[in-house]
């Protein structure tokens, strides 16, 4: 098949944001299948700015990159432009290009548009790939409340599923949700994101640590973007009771970026919090080697929004898993779940910075604790979110002919 893929955030493992639609792509190249992706110009994704372009991580594929910026620090007058037209670009391609199948990945919603355009106009089979629920948590989180834009983007929802041949969900909920909003003979197929544990194991880069960052003997990091969804304000709150606490041995770690990173900062500074670092991104090249070096414990934070419990499938959180981190969560849902079911880390409450801080410490401070988390990590990954197994479940799933029926 010839597959046109649209995805605005593309990335390889040169970038600092996720990779999966990279490994996807790369299983369907793998399958026999040809693929273009088409993306926009993501201010981590680290992809060549010429437009269009071969990207040199994959001569397995072809890639179209339009020169429409975007980043996490945008506001959403910005992210709005930058969604729009990305979806007008693409949406003009996909009606001259050559292609059988067109798969759309969100978010944003918007990415939705160019599969729809595809299925009513030139009859082409698409499948929707959906890693959040829009609108539902903008709305949850208050980013979005004018009515008249939030009704356009529920219909939008409901054309993008009713005009999908088949659906995809990262995540429980999300999956659960698409099977209540559409037909029940429609197929929906739960990939959630997964775990490069090969890539983490053999990680070769030497990371040094900075300046700053020297002086602590454990770590524990957050990797990941710095936006209003995120929260991490809960983990410079957990810092500020470890300071009061004389727990010296240990450094918060936020790397990243996003709209909140300044307020991050100038939280950090006027509390005069001494055992947090803010890094910029870094490669996921780099990360696997600093993860490897110093073993630290992997964050996963986020806001207290009832919809991210089963609704979201971070990718640092499989990262954390393939590098064989414990990981500590402070919210409820299936990650908080799996973690305790496998016994690779600890819950928090939300909006509890001293019962996140026992965590912090206790899982920093006790190497046999780290030693025997880390291995329940890495029997998670293997047993449940391996690369190898969850590409080709997509292949299998892209390749059904229930999938593939107009």
């Amino acid at each position: 098949m010839r597959v046109l893929y649209i995805h605005q955030h593309y990335s390889t493992p040169s970038g600092t944001t996720g990779t999966r639609s990279y490994e996807l792509a790369k299983s369907l190249c793998e399958a026999g299948h040809s693929v273009t992706m088409v993306c926009g110009t993501h201010d981590q994704s680290r992809t060549p700015a010429k437009e269009p372009t071969r990207h040199s991580f994959s001569e397995l594929f072809e890639v179209k990159k339009y020169s429409i910026p975007y980043s996490n620090k945008f506001g959403m007058i910005g992210r709005s432009v930058s969604f729009l037209v990305f979806a007008a670009r693409a949406s003009l391609f996909s009606l001259f290009y050559d292609y059988d199948v067109i798969f759309c990945t969100s978010t944003p919603l918007t990415a939705a548009i160019p599969g729809i355009i595809s299925k009513l106009f030139r009859k082409k089979v698409f499948i929707f790939e959906v890693r959040d629920l829009w609108p539902r948590l903008p709305v949850e989180m208050g980013a979005i409340s004018n009515e008249v834009l939030i009704s356009a983007l529920y219909k939008l929802e409901g054309a993008a599923y009713r005009c999908a041949d088949s659906m995809i969900g990262v995540a429980p909920g999300i999956t659960q949700h698409l099977r209540e909003q559409t037909e029940s003979q429609k197929p929906v197929a739960l990939i959630p994101n997964a775990c490069d544990i090969e890539f983490f194991g053999d990680a070769k880069f030497d990371y040094q640590l900075s300046d700053e960052m020297s002086r602590f003997s454990r770590f524990v990091i957050y990797a990941g973007s710095h936006g209003r969804a995120n929260g991490l304000m809960a983990l410079l709150e957990a810092a500020e009771v470890l300071q009061d606490q004389k727990v010296t041995e240990v450094c918060v770690v936020l790397c990243g970026d996003g709209e909140t990173k300044s307020d991050l900062q100038n939280y950090r500074d006027q509390r005069q919090l001494n055992n947090v670092v803010m890094l910029d991104p870094i490669p996921k090249t780099h990360l696997a080697g600093f993860y490897k070096k110093y073993s630290p414990v992997g964050c996963q934070i986020l806001s207290d929004i009832s919809g991210f419990y089963d609704g979201t499938s971070p990718n640092k959180f499989f990262d954390y898993l393939a590098a064989g981190l414990p990981v500590l969560v402070n919210y409820p849902g299936w990650i908080s779940e799996l973690v305790k079911e496998y016994d690779c880390g600890l819950v928090s409450e939300p909006g509890n910075a001293e019962q996140l801080a026992s965590h912090i410490a206790k899982l920093s401070l006790d190497s046999d604790e780290l030693i025997r988390l880390s291995n329940n990590a890495k029997r998670l990954a293997r047993s449940r979110f391996d690369r190898s197994v969850l590409n080709q479940s997509f292949v299998d799933f892209f390749e059904s002919t229930d999938s593939l029926e107009n």
